[in-house]
């Protein structure tokens, strides 16, 4: 317990922050991954929550790269304060952000004409709400994320179509203010671009996590090996002692052998976490009419 506190003791609070951010962040709306941060996390094949009166639902599980398009339009809810949400239509409404009724005037929210929040016209520029707290029109945020490369956009700005891009964010885009993971549980908005990232993260979890135990099989398996050879180079009569250990040996070689089978069969090919996303990413498509023959491989390395 006290290396414990030492080592909490010697990390920066930011980086502790950030740390315990990116421990937090592979959540949805249905659960939180329970795993450690280096592990593998399942991902969501729930069907998404994402949906609004103008652009409709989302068709696929949760954790895929959305196939609909974002809504720009101003959220017409109002907060418990009784005035109208300043949110977009078809995210969460954030309570405590009232434009009249808070003390967020003040914030910086539009990065491009750089206007604070009591200087915007929310019927024109509705703002998003990140899981850090800060909060920003979703035209800085659209832009600061490249959600260009996610969707086509006509003359005027609108979203009129997915792109089939296959080089989106190189990894999870983050709060243009404190650097946090843009968490993808939080806002939806910016799930297709999020959902790779992570989805990739994900993937690499998966392989650290092998990698490290294939180093410990390696480990375990010298060892053994070291042992035997001590037993078979002793010229000695046995003894009990020397029976025990042969005894022992065996049951190392035996539980190894186990922990091989078990490992050989968690990174069996159905049970990647990536696999198991895009067989319910085909199920999902083929049950909304689409399409699900247009791509080959995984799913998600194509978007919809």
């Amino acid at each position: 317990m006290r290396g414990n506190s030492t080592l909490l003791y010697l990390v920066p609070s930011r980086i502790f922050g950030l740390i315990l951010i990116l421990l937090l962040q592979v959540r949805c709306a249905h659960s939180k991954c329970p795993k450690k941060c280096y592990e593998a996390c399942p991902p969501c094949v729930e069907r998404c929550t994402w949906q609004c009166e103008h652009q409709g639902q989302c068709d696929l599980p949760f954790a895929a790269p959305c196939n609909r398009l974002p809504c720009s339009k101003r959220c017409t809810k109002p907060l418990r304060c009784g005035h109208q949400c300043p949110g977009l239509c078809g995210e969460r409404c954030p309570e405590g952000y009232c434009q009249i009724c808070s003390d967020k005037g003040d914030a910086r929210v539009d990065m491009l004409e750089f206007k604070s929040y009591s200087e915007i016209d929310l019927n024109e520029s509705p703002i998003v709400v990140l899981g850090c707290g800060h909060f920003f029109t979703a035209e800085t945020l659209d832009g600061h994320i490249s959600m260009h490369d996610a969707y086509r956009t006509g003359q005027t700005g609108e979203y009129i179509a997915l792109s089939r891009s296959s080089s989106l964010s190189q990894s999870i885009p983050r709060c243009p203010d404190c650097q946090s993971p843009i968490q993808q549980y939080v806002t939806q908005r910016y799930n297709r671009v999020i959902n790779q990232a992570v989805l990739d993260e994900t993937s690499k979890r998966f392989i650290v996590s092998g990698n490290q135990r294939l180093a410990q099989f390696d480990t375990d398996i010298h060892n053994i090996a070291a042992e035997w050879r001590r037993i078979k180079e002793s010229t000695r009569q046995p003894t009990t002692q020397d029976k025990n250990e042969i005894k022992k040996a065996k049951e190392m070689v035996g539980n190894l052998a186990k922990k091989i089978s078990r490992f050989n069969a968690e990174v069996s090919h159905k049970e990647q976490p990536v696999r198991k996303l895009h067989d319910a990413t085909v199920k999902a498509m083929r049950a909304a009419g689409i399409d699900s023959q247009s791509f080959p491989g995984p799913a998600y390395r194509y978007w919809w």
